[in-house]
């Protein structure tokens, strides 16, 4: 139940959000050793001095997770200083605004699958010949409930979310006689996900966040749900009541919880939701009948 103690940990998206709540409770309470992955190397140095007393727990690399060569670097630099990697957390990961696929620019498409998605393809591959040198080597991959159903206006999120979902059950299995690999899917959490600097606008609407905090869990207590998943060495966990919900409504009825939540959010009125209908494309489908 305590194998999670004094592990050397890889962690990425590590000064804000999920990561540095994973981060700042693997340290204190957990005395584990983490080793930080960020693109804002300022955000990367503000989290250590938080961290206090604690700081020499921490140390980071800032670069860009998204890039296989920076992989590749970041693993040549830590086998150079002898250092062993027992816990890789694939955590990173950037949102677009809901809309309608067909108003996503390609650019945004590549962002969001290249950092949900395929940073953790290659830290993985990257990784793996140090992780089977430990002990207790284990994989966590932080997907989200949009993985578990199709959701209106988060067409690449979700099949970016998707897709390290099936990867990291798939390597689950594959990996199961030495590897202890563990799918995170939790729901809404309260973090800086919906005002990515990486998009034209905000994810969310300032007028609606209110709403949509009502249904986001505190991201200490999802770092604490996760952590008590992975001391128990669980394989697969869904997180907050809104992702327990898509996950029941989607075993249930999984064609109709598309449009089941297409319709919740068209009689919202949120003007977060406004570019997931295109008035213009539905009129003329309406002509053409």
């Amino acid at each position: 139940m305590n194998w999670i103690y004094n592990k050397k940990i890889l962690l990425t998206g590590a000064s804000s959000g999920i990561g540095k709540a994973l981060a700042t409770l693997l340290i204190k309470k957990y005395n584990c050793s983490v080793i930080g992955v960020n693109r804002s190397q300022d955000k990367l140095e503000e989290f250590k001095r938080e961290l206090g007393e604690y700081g020499d727990k921490f140390s980071y690399y800032p670069m860009d997770a998204s890039k296989l060569e920076n992989w590749q670097q970041l693993y040549k630099t830590l086998q150079d200083k002898n250092e062993q990697i027992d816990v890789l957390i694939n955590n990173a990961g950037m949102m677009h605004p809901f809309m309608s696929f067909e108003k996503i620019e390609i650019e945004q498409v590549h962002k969001v699958m290249n950092i949900n998605f395929y940073s953790a393809i290659y830290s993985v591959k990257t990784f793996l010949p140090m992780l089977n040198q430990s002990k207790t080597p284990a994989i966590i991959n932080i997907s989200s409930a949009s993985a578990l159903a199709n959701v209106p206006g988060v067409s690449v999120y979700g099949a970016s979310k998707s897709a390290l979902r099936a990867f990291s059950e798939t390597i689950s299995y594959e990996f199961r006689k030495h590897i202890y690999v563990c799918t995170v899917m939790p729901g809404f959490v309260k973090t800086n996900l919906f005002y990515s600097k990486d998009n034209a606008k905000n994810i969310v609407d300032d007028n609606d966040m209110g709403l949509i905090n009502k249904f986001c869990m505190k991201v200490d207590k999802m770092a604490k749900k996760t952590v008590r998943a992975i001391k128990r060495k669980r394989k697969r966990v869904v997180l907050g009541l809104d992702g327990k919900f898509i996950n029941f409504m989607h075993k249930l009825m999984p064609v109709s919880t598309t449009k089941l939540m297409g319709g919740v959010f068209r009689a919202s009125k949120r003007k977060t939701f406004d570019q997931i209908f295109d008035v213009n494309f539905e009129t003329n489908n309406e002509e053409k009948k």
